[in-house]
Formats: C-alpha cells, structure tokens, sequence
C-alpha cells in the first residue's frame, strides 16, 4: 500500500454554488454579468478604458481599432522610418514624393525625378533662339511659333547676318610677316584684297 502523501485543492461546492448564484453590473458597458464570469468579461469588454502603449493615451478598447497613434511607426517608400507625428515633415523631404509639376503641365513627379521631367516638360517656358524675336513660348508651342513668325524670322535672320558681314568688313586686316619668336615660331595670315571686294560686294 502506497504511504506517499498527496496534498490536493479540495473544492468547495457550496462556495462555488454560492459565488455562481451572485451577479452585478459592469460599470463600462452597465451589462449584467455572474460573479465568476466578471475576469473573463473585463478582459473583452468593448467599453473598458485601455490605456495605448505607445503614445499612453486613454480610450476605449472598441476604439483601439481605429486609433491613429502618433508614436506609431511608419515605413515610407523611400525606405526611412518615422513616427507617425513627423510624417507632414517627412512628406516636404521625402525624395519619394509626388509633387505638381512647376511647369503646370498637369503631371504628378517624384520629387527625385524632377530635374530630368524639367528636361522635356512640353509646358516649360522658353525664350525663341531667334536674335531679335524675344518671345517666349512653352517648349510645346515651339514649332507653331516657327511656323507663325517664319517670314519674321527671316528678316531678322538676314538683319543679323548683314551686321556680322558689316562689322567684318569694318575690321583691320594685318599683314604679318612670318617670323620668330623664342623657340616656337608664330604665324598669322590675311585675306587678299581682291577676295575682300568679292566677299563684300553685295553689301
């Protein structure tokens, strides 16, 4: 016969009995709840007040879902990381960002991608490579504009060329003789004067 001693929890049936018969009240939902049923219901009552571990803010446990917590962590696209409440800061950083382009050609461009859209941005202003024009059109309208003003651009295409030959025709032709200077010999040249008539005869 075995003499080891066993010590065991003997239950109590009349108190068990006793306690299963009481009930109350929750103070967070105002439900009835039995005595030995309040640890469970506590614990998944959507009325209790829960505290948020990150940021320490008190609310309720059905709106602890839906809590936008300002210490939560947020992983932005361009791989930093930042607390919720630093994310309007981050957002005027992050190269990762789509921003209006300037040119208001209606596209949206990463913030990195910027210098090269403003490359080709077929709404980016530009002055008329033609002296004299001084009109500015967006690269889109380019060629419309050539075409609207070609006979203008002519005429000032043929003024530009005409002063060029002008204050050529003005300048002082030396006539150097070869020569010798130091170890490196210096050279220069000049235009006949029988070519200079033919070169400027239409003037």
């Amino acid at each position: 016969m075995c003499r080891q001693v066993v010590i065991a929890f003997c239950k109590n049936i009349f108190a068990s009995n006793l306690i299963t018969a009481i009930d109350g009240e929750c103070l967070a939902c105002k439900g009835r709840i039995k005595l030995d049923a309040a640890k469970d219901h506590l614990g998944r009552c959507s009325e209790v007040e829960v505290v948020c571990l990150l940021c320490s803010e008190k609310l309720q446990r059905k709106h602890q879902d839906g809590h936008d917590c300002p210490m939560r962590e947020i992983i932005c696209n361009c791989g930093e990381k930042f607390n919720k409440k630093d994310e309007e800061h981050h957002q005027h950083l992050c190269s990762f960002k789509q921003i209006q382009c300037p040119f208001d050609c209606g596209e949206l461009v990463e913030r990195y991608l910027l210098p090269s859209h403003t490359l080709q941005c077929p709404a980016k202003v530009q002055k008329c490579t033609v002296k004299g024009c001084g009109e500015t059109v967006r690269r889109k309208d380019r060629k419309k504009h050539e075409d609207e003003n070609m006979s203008r651009h002519y005429s000032l295409l043929k003024e530009e060329n005409e002063r060029i030959l002008w204050s050529a025709s003005k300048m002082k032709w030396l006539h150097v003789k070869t020569g010798r200077t130091g170890e490196a010999g210096a050279y220069t040249w000049s235009i006949p004067e029988l070519l200079r008539r033919h070169m400027f005869a239409k003037l």
